[in-house]
């Protein structure tokens, strides 16, 4: 606190010495990286963490002689002294408290030019062929991503430099400190079995943090309550910036699964929230983070886009840009300057789209005339809080059937909108009302294609109104409305004929879910189990790509639950049978080996065991080490590692913490973990002010996932109820990680 007696008229200069606490510094033995967002730049130095509060900063580090460091500006000059290093960086234009960052410590570095500058690789792989395999597309991504926003947004890179680091535990895919983005080295340097839609997250991570750059860095929200601003547009650029990477992908298909079915998850849970929410306290802004923001909000802009035109929405952003540059801006300024491009109410539009939470509910309404033809099609929508609602969108609904195909692009803006040109057609046509995969909301599918899906989905072409198709299904198998065990065995048979690998994942996918999630293992007799395996095995060995065949072999390992399944894993990790065309990685035997201990745990101390020794990676190896006691056969040893984990002491990195939490509650071991749910939510708020932004909910989702009985569902309804004072923003992410697990037992999450 500066006293007023200790201010003068005009400008004051302050002047702090202090000492560092550790808190946001990450210190390793060989290395260490700070992390300030949101709020954690003030456990390290005297600062206010308010993001529309810029300031220059001037750093400089002392480090080991041995260490290497970057940071936000470029290293201006260095002095050795004795055996340590002295670095001066270059002083930084205004950034906000959470943009400051360094890193320092044993990193080997690559360099590659660009333009008349240098991208920069800070990493600590150890294995050369890993490193090889992945350095040129990190730059070519990189370079791609850059190019694409400048020529996007007209305005040339804002920073002098530009470099990023890979470290090991790093608890976010990345985070795009100006000039020095950190990155989780493994969601970058992919093994040789890495599938297409790794490489593809690859992508949209390095296109999403280059556009911050722009979106966030560039132009900053004034408070955390528009975070969601910075990442819609760092995700609404990554998915455009991403085709030169990949000109032969269907982007549209691509943006489909990337994002409804993680925005829907959340928003159809009783935990859902607006993509707008309000933020009292910065210590509480990883509460706002989730799917509601990087998946929703992307499409609600897509949508706007489509509305307003794709040549005023960039000349709209690029007024932005150019308006508030190395400032800082809210929603509202936004609005201001779309609103005049577009005949559209912004502001009632924001209202529903932004401003509330939820998802209208879309049904088909159709009738036939004496010829048994259609004499009306229209598409009503309704609020499911009956609070009256309407969600303005484009969509474009397909009709097929009898060897005709039609398309008719309609707006959705009152209660119903006709679609005049259907009369006529046949009766019996199919009907899909989101065929053109842009809209946003619970499309019901009518009741003669929930009875026959089987038969009507090879009938539709068009991949992008197939996977629309696939999505209201599994809205329909969530509602109760289609069996999940029928679902099951038709989408294991579907596997067969679907030849575009990104149907195939998110097939996959569901298929993981409905097994495991929804109880459907327990629901299968014994030759429906092992067809099931069969199915996935007989894919695996045709599949014409080692992408295809490791997202098939990544499903088969984790349901893999006959006697044969698991001894074909166990031959697979052991290198006795080999997969032709699939080169293994070492985070492929570690994953295999962490499944079959759950699965044959007599074989515990031997498996566990032997894949240490296959370890080359020291990091690596301790991140397994840490791991494996939740796969241990004896129960107690389980509970004593769960226990470790609710004391902050128990909880080094992140990552390994969630991954043993993964495998303490798994399926396969789902009753004795009923016991830990009570005391993994009692800790959620100490969770939540000790952990990063992500961590809270990434807790819920790992300790919950497995758990399918109305136990479980009771101890969270229970804890819930007893826990009235608990924050609301806790109580949602609860809410949304259980929301499966009150669908399977068909329990309320109130009692």
């Amino acid at each position: 606190m500066v006293p007023p007696e200790a201010l003068g008229e005009g400008g004051n200069i302050l002047e702090f010495s202090f000492r560092s606490a550790d808190t946001a510094l990450n210190r390793r033995e060989e290395y260490l990286y700070s992390l300030f967002v949101p709020d954690r730049a003030s456990t390290a130095y005297p600062c206010f963490d308010q993001p529309d509060l810029r300031s220059a900063y001037r750093l400089v580090l002392n480090i080991p002689g041995s260490w290497v460091a970057l940071a936000n500006g470029a290293a201006q000059d260095e002095l050795a002294i004795g055996s340590r290093r002295v670095i001066r960086f270059a002083e930084t234009k205004p950034l906000s408290t959470y943009q400051f960052a360094f890193a320092a410590g044993r990193f080997e570095t690559v360099e590659r030019e660009w333009g008349d500058s240098m991208i920069r690789i800070f990493h600590r792989e150890r294995d050369a062929a890993r490193l090889s395999r992945n350095v040129d597309a990190l730059y070519e991504l990189h370079a791609t991503a850059l190019r694409g926003v400048e020529e996007y947004t007209g305005i040339a890179y804002p920073y002098p430099k530009f470099d990023f680091a890979l470290i090991p535990d790093f608890p976010f895919g990345g985070m795009e400190h100006p000039g020095a983005v950190f990155y989780r080295d493994s969601r970058l340097l992919l093994e040789a079995s890495a599938t297409r839609v790794q490489e593809m997250d690859r992508a949209s991570l390095i296109a999403h943090e280059t556009a911050h750059m722009w979106f966030g860095n560039l132009v900053t929200m004034r408070w955390f309550d528009d975070v969601w601003l910075k990442e819609v547009f760092a995700n609404f650029m990554a998915a455009k910036i991403m085709h030169p990477a990949f000109p032969d992908l269907d982007h549209g298909l691509r943006f489909l699964l990337s994002h409804h079915p993680a925005a829907y998850e959340v928003d159809r849970s009783a935990g859902t929230h607006p993509i707008r929410q309000e933020l009292k306290n910065l210590s509480h802004a990883g509460s706002l983070y989730g799917p509601i923001i990087y998946q929703k909000a992307p499409i609600v802009m897509a949508q706007l886009e489509t509305i307003m035109g794709e040549v005023a929405f960039r000349e709209g952003l690029a007024e932005y840009l150019g308006k508030f540059g190395h400032g800082s801006a809210d929603w509202n300024d936004l609005i201001r300057i779309l609103d005049r491009r577009t005949g559209l109410d912004l502001v009632e539009w924001s209202r529903v789209w932004v401003e509330e939470g939820g998802r209208p509910v879309v049904t088909v309404v159709r009738e036939l005339g004496p010829d048994g033809r259609i004499s009306r099609l229209a598409l009503e929508q309704a609020d499911p809080r009956d609070a009256g609602r309407r969600w303005v969108q484009p969509l474009r609904v397909r009709l097929g059937g009898g060897g005709s195909r039609r398309t008719f692009p309609v707006m959705l803006e009152e209660g119903a909108v006709e679609i005049d040109g259907a009369v006529g057609m046949a009766g019996d046509s199919w009907v899909i009302s989101n065929g053109g995969g842009l809209g946003y909301g619970r499309f019901r599918l009518e009741e003669r294609l929930k009875a026959q899906f089987e038969d009507v989905v090879p009938q539709v072409e068009d991949r992008l109104a197939r996977a629309a198709l696939y999505l209201a299904l599994w809205d329909a198998v969530l509602e109760g409305e289609v069996e999940a065990s029928r679902f099951v065995g038709w989408a294991a048979r579907r596997l067969s004929d679907e030849e575009d690998e990104l149907m195939v994942q998110f097939l996959l996918d569901l298929l993981q879910t409905a097994f495991w999630r929804l109880n459907t293992r327990d629901r299968l007799d014994g030759a429906g189990l092992l067809s099931l395996e069969e199915v996935l095995w007989d894919r695996l060995a045709t599949a014409d790509s080692s992408s295809l065949k490791s997202s098939l072999l990544s499903t088969y390992r984790t349901i893999a639950s006959s006697e044969g399944a698991v001894e074909r894993l166990r031959r697979v990790w052991s290198g006795t049978l080999e997969i032709e065309g699939l080169e293994l990685g070492e985070r492929d035997r570690m994953t295999l080996a962490l499944e079959l201990a759950v699965r044959r745990p007599e074989a515990f101390r031997e498996i566990v065991n032997r894949q240490l020794a296959m370890i080359e990676d020291p990091e690596r190896r301790a991140g397994f080490e840490f791991a494996a006691p939740a796969v241990v056969a004896d129960g107690r040893e389980r509970n004593a590692h769960f226990l470790a984990l609710l004391e902050p002491g128990g909880r080094p990195r992140e990552t390994w913490v969630l991954e043993a939490l993964h495998y303490l509650n798994h399926p396969l071991w789902a009753d004795p973990a009923v016991d830990y749910l009570r005391p993994a939510l009692e800790v959620l708020p100490e969770i939540e002010r000790t952990g990063t932004i992500f961590f809270p909910k990434r807790w819920l989702d790992r300790l919950l996932w497995g758990h399918t009985s109305p136990e479980a569902a009771r101890e969270v309804r229970d804890f819930l109820e007893i826990h009235g004072e608990l924050p609301p923003r806790l109580r949602r992410q609860i809410l949304q990680a259980a929301d499966l697990l009150f669908r399977t037992t068909g329990m309320s999450p109130e009692s």
